[in-house]
């Protein structure tokens, strides 16, 4: 067990053991143990922000962080020490940020998902109203699947949850009168390789 003071949106358990907490209020992203130590700990750049400062956070298989920015409406790639890489600026509020096996980041968040190339050139890009069907509120959570289609989860949207193909096209998407509850600013489908 961790008690940090103030919102979380985003822990991620990693290899070692230990987890990574975004401790969005504090502005800060930590490493904790088992034992509930805190190893590392460093200030994002958008540190100030509080409540705005990060959504998603999640370590990368070479020791980096990628940290979805919600206010500053960018992703941050930093190293292993906190020393900020590079940034990713989207057109809206940030929630969620992946690494693809390519080497490009996809970034989702208030009205949108834009992929970048390794330089940080936008290739792709899609908009609430290239899905009306979805009554979107926001493109709150994130998973790319194995056929390269986005897993989205629409935070107080009409539809809570859907599948999304490269060319915008609503694959799949859930009953809402099956979801009980509110959608946070997250998901996953469990059973998927990777």
């Amino acid at each position: 067990q961790f008690k940090t003071h103030g919102q979380v949106y985003s822990c991620q358990r990693l290899a070692d053991g230990n987890t990574l907490v975004g401790a969005t209020q504090q502005g800060r992203l930590l490493v904790v143990s088992p034992a509930g130590e805190v190893v590392k700990s460093f200030a994002i750049k958008n540190a100030a922000a509080g409540h705005g400062s990060m959504r998603n956070v999640r370590a990368l298989p070479d020791g980096h962080f990628l940290v979805a920015e919600e206010s500053a409406r960018a992703a941050r790639e930093y190293d292993a020490d906190g020393r900020l890489l590079r940034e990713f600026k989207t057109p809206f509020p940030t929630y969620s940020a992946i690494r693809l096996p390519s080497g490009n980041t996809v970034t989702c968040g208030k009205t949108g998902i834009v992929e970048f190339d390794a330089d940080g050139k936008e290739v792709w890009s899609m908009t609430s109203a290239d899905v009306p069907e979805l009554g979107m509120r926001g493109f709150a959570g994130l998973q790319v699947l194995p056929n390269g289609h986005f897993f989205v989860c629409n935070a107080g949207g009409r539809v809570p949850f859907a599948e999304i193909d490269r060319d915008r096209k609503v694959v799949w998407k859930c009953d809402p009168a099956a979801v009980r509850g509110g959608i946070g600013h997250g998901i996953q489908l469990l059973g998927v390789a990777g």
